[in-house]
């Protein structure tokens, strides 16, 4: 998460048109409140299938202290040390064709 929101510098083609001199200047967007906040993860959306059109959606969510495991009708308690194998492995050491399509943080200090 740290390096997702590292400053940028805006330049080449990216520059910042400035409103008030109308020309074109490197800028930087760092405004963070607190650069250093902590994420945890709770909750991940996963897609299983072959390619984008094709495929099931699955959901894993964290609730009350443990995971959940949604798949339409079906709701499994699963242990928080089998949610990697649905995310963040590359596809040579993946076990299945499930992968986490969307990742959800909450902030450390808004728990």
């Amino acid at each position: 998460m740290k390096c997702f929101s590292n400053t940028e510098t805006l330049c080449s083609d990216n520059k910042f048109k400035c409103d008030n001199c109308s020309s074109y200047q490197e800028a930087q967007s760092d405004d963070a409140v607190n650069p250093d906040r902590l994420y945890d993860l709770v909750a991940v959306v996963i897609h299983c299938g072959s390619g984008p059109n094709r495929g099931h959606y699955i959901s894993i969510v964290k609730s009350h202290g443990f995971w959940l495991l949604f798949d339409d009708d079906m709701v499994d308690k699963i242990d928080a040390a089998a949610i990697e194998d649905f995310y963040g492995l590359t596809s040579d050491i993946q076990k299945s064709s499930e992968t986490g399509y969307i990742l959800f943080y909450q902030s450390r200090d808004c728990a």
